[in-house]
């Protein structure tokens, strides 16, 4: 994934972090607000007034937050998300500590706050937060009344806490692993698919698609091409004489020196191969053509008593044909032209 993408989806994360945060939040204040003022319990009371102003802070906190996401997605994305981490952390231990007992109803916000971030952000914020978290759980152990009278169940949460986020940062390390190698083998799967296997250039469903692009790049921007439809002259008897492992060296050898003259060029199939290429003028074309053809005369590596031609059959489109279907049977009509004249040539269509 780039680097676009993954801050797209990194905010959007955010966005619903953020929003998530402040029902939390206003969960919180409404308990603390009924405790407030229908518990009978002195204890409660008193503890709802200590937390309830800071329960406005991190409220404020989250609007703000809110309000950055919206107006300025990114600004310093990275440090924002680490930031609110902390801040997710500091001020939940801190209340939890005001709260004594009642932070029982919140010890697994902690828990979530690690899982989330490692899940929405990678691991990196996982374990940032992970260590927060495991600090902040110890020094409310250390310091709090209720939780020195109830060690068991503190210390209980703190192997949670140490735990859980361990195996699923493996969980998420060995998901990563799979996704990549599942990524990578459906993109070799997709060029396999598209692509032919001994010559490396694309097929003849490749092909079709690209000679789509090119007619609506040609409705676009009017730039005319041609597709020339070459086919290797004499190749059966090369394969008869010195047998299919010098006939398909003799193809790779044909593929990358037409490749290397044409745009857009592909194998569809045996000693055929079809090329795309836009030009400006006929004459442009002519010089192309001829280049190709002195290409494919040259001495073959290892082959030296082997000389390469071919035949080439050459439509212009919209000159030529006006569809598909047309265009590649006058540029085959007029391959086969060239061989009646001797092969070792090119052919117009025009010209038949």
């Amino acid at each position: 994934m780039d680097s676009s993408s993954l801050n797209q989806r990194y905010l959007k994360n955010e966005k619903f972090q953020s929003y998530l945060r402040i029902i939390i939040i206003g969960m919180v204040i409404l308990n603390i607000l009924y405790l407030q003022n229908f518990s009978n319990n002195p204890l409660f009371h008193e503890i709802a007034i200590k937390v309830l102003p800071y329960t406005f802070i991190a409220l404020i906190i989250s609007l703000i937050h809110l309000f950055v996401l919206y107006k300025f997605p990114s600004f310093h994305q990275n440090s924002r998300i680490i930031l609110m981490s902390i801040l997710d952390v500091s001020v939940t231990i801190w209340v939890m500590y005001l709260a004594d007992e009642l932070a029982v109803y919140y010890a697994a916000l902690l828990l979530w706050f690690i899982i989330g971030y490692g899940m929405r952000f990678g691991t990196y914020v996982g374990y940032i937060t992970y260590i927060n978290v495991l600090i902040g759980w110890s020094l409310i152990l250390v310091f709090n009344r209720f939780w020195n009278e109830n060690i068991e169940t503190g210390i209980g949460w703190l192997i949670a806490y140490t735990v859980i986020p361990l195996y699923f940062f493996k969980l998420v390390k060995e998901l990563k692993i799979n996704i990549h190698q599942l990524h990578k083998e459906v993109d070799i799967s997709h060029y396999q698919a598209l692509h032919d296997p001994l010559t490396q250039l694309p097929n003849r469903i490749y092909f079709n698609e690209s000679l789509e692009k090119f007619v609506k790049e040609y409705e676009q921007k009017k730039k005319k091409f041609a597709l020339l439809f070459i086919d290797l002259d004499g190749f059966k008897d090369i394969n008869d004489s010195y047998g299919h492992e010098a006939g398909d060296s003799i193809l790779i050898e044909a593929s990358q020196r037409i490749a290397s003259i044409n745009g857009f060029t592909s194998r569809l199939g045996g000693d055929e191969f079809v090329s795309i290429k836009q030009y400006s003028s006929k004459e442009e074309l002519e010089e192309i053509l001829h280049t190709l053809m002195d290409n494919l005369r040259k001495e073959c590596p290892n082959h030296h008593d082997i000389q390469l031609s071919a035949s080439v059959g050459v439509a212009l489109y919209p000159d030529d044909a006006k569809t598909l279907y047309d265009l590649k049977k006058k540029s085959d009509i007029a391959m086969y032209k060239a061989k009646e004249f001797g092969r070792n040539r090119y052919m117009f269509y025009s010209d038949i």
